[in-house]
């Protein structure tokens, strides 16, 4: 056993010593080629970027006084709006049609008033002279007094 350990070690020294082939002596490598970007003189704008959070100077409750439906929005987001500036255009077809009924009301309540000015302006000759009862003078007065509350109602 001590035997195959000496020849062994004999075989690895014998492989250290020996020297390797000489190689031919090789051409130096070519020369890598680069890409050159000419350099010119310019002004470049300067970006930051910012991660935050904003919030309105003021809290504003926007609501509508009257319902009905928005035909049109009259402001971009993100923009500045004004105090009392339009913002929505509502639809006005039930706008006009409550216009033209409180004008019909309007004119029903004045020719009962010119009815009953026109009654009251031929009872009072009347009552001065006695020849109607005072209640109708009262009737005439009361009926043109209610018109008139009427009309200011309309």
């Amino acid at each position: 056993m001590r035997l195959g350990i000496v020849f062994f070690s004999l075989a690895i020294l014998g492989g250290c010593l020996q020297q390797a082939p000489e190689k031919a002596p090789q051409a130096p490598p070519p020369p890598t080629p680069v890409t050159v970007s000419k350099i010119t003189a310019a002004d470049t704008p300067v970006v930051i970027e910012f991660v935050g959070k904003t919030a309105s100077s003021r809290r504003v409750e926007i609501r509508s006084r009257v319902e009905g439906f928005l035909e049109a929005r009259e402001y971009q987001e993100g923009t500045l709006v004004q105090e009392g500036q339009v913002m929505f255009q509502m639809d006005r077809k039930p706008f006009e049609a409550q216009l033209q009924a409180a004008q019909a009301e309007l004119a029903q309540q004045q020719a009962k008033l010119t009815n009953a000015d026109a009654n009251l302006t031929r009872v009072r000759p009347l009552a001065k002279k006695n020849a109607v009862a005072k209640k109708e003078l009262d009737d005439a007065l009361g009926t043109y007094r209610s018109a008139a509350a009427a009309v200011e109602a309309a």
